[in-house]
């Protein structure tokens, strides 16, 4: 008895079995951390939203910007599919009833819906402060294209009409008047020295009104100019223009 108490106080420290308490111990320090088993904390939250909000924002006023373009430009292809429509129907015209403000007035841009450019389409109806104004002018004997055009022309006779086109449309053609018979004699006229006549249309379907600018009767001359002017206000309210132009001979040439 006396020798197995004193081996089992020989018995090695190292040998003695480790408390239940020092094992759950032990483990806790080797498990998992308090940072390891933290959330997301509110601030990262409300960061992450306004990242959101504004990258939404940024789309939303992206898509608005691509639907005022595309709203701009479904505006300016009903504009020249008019124009289009309105020379052709220029064309379908004899020349004293071009020449006529008061043929302009009552038939070609007659009130209502039958004096619409595209009555079929009707494209241009609903848009803001819509306006067509007709101007023709009326021409000289020959056409200079600019100036070199002009100074190498020879009159025909003295105080003969000439008209230079280089001035776009919806201006007035620059007006010139032979002096003698020498080639490139001539002088520059005032502005509109030779007549014309303006017919305006605001609207569109059966509200349209149309009004003379300039009346008269330019059937006389030998060639005339033709200058259509469309004017409305975009969907972004900024004041919009196209022209078309053509001219037109007594002799039923166009150009």
């Amino acid at each position: 008895m006396a020798l197995t108490v004193a081996n089992h106080l020989l018995e090695p420290a190292s040998a003695v079995r480790p408390s239940p308490r020092g094992f759950v111990r032990n483990r806790t320090a080797k498990g998992t951390s308090r940072a390891d088993e933290s959330g997301i904390t509110l601030v990262e939250t409300v960061v992450a939203l306004m990242v959101i909000v504004i990258g939404l924002a940024g789309l939303f006023a992206t898509s608005a910007q691509c639907y005022a373009l595309l709203r701009r430009s479904k505006e300016t292809v009903a504009v020249r599919e008019d124009i289009l429509c309105r020379l052709d129907a220029i064309r379908t015209l004899s020349y004293s009833q071009l020449a006529k403000s008061t043929y302009l007035n009552s038939t070609l841009l007659a009130p209502g819906s039958a004096g619409d450019a595209n009555p079929f389409g009707m494209t241009t109806a609903g848009m803001k402060n819509f306006t067509e104004t007709i101007t023709v002018y009326a021409l000289g004997s020959q056409l200079f294209s600019n100036d070199a055009a002009r100074n190498q022309a020879t009159p025909d006779s003295t105080g003969e009409y000439g008209s230079q086109m280089d001035s776009a449309a919806p201006n007035a053609p620059k007006t010139y008047v032979s002096n003698s018979t020498t080639t490139g004699d001539w002088t520059r006229q005032i502005a509109n020295a030779l007549p014309y006549i303006k017919v305006t249309r605001v609207g569109t379907g059966a509200t349209a009104q149309t009004s003379v600018i300039s009346g008269g009767d330019v059937s006389p001359y030998p060639m005339l100019r033709v200058d259509l002017t469309y004017t409305w206000t975009d969907s972004n309210n900024v004041a919009r223009t196209q022209v078309g132009s053509t001219i037109v001979s007594r002799s039923g040439s166009l150009q």
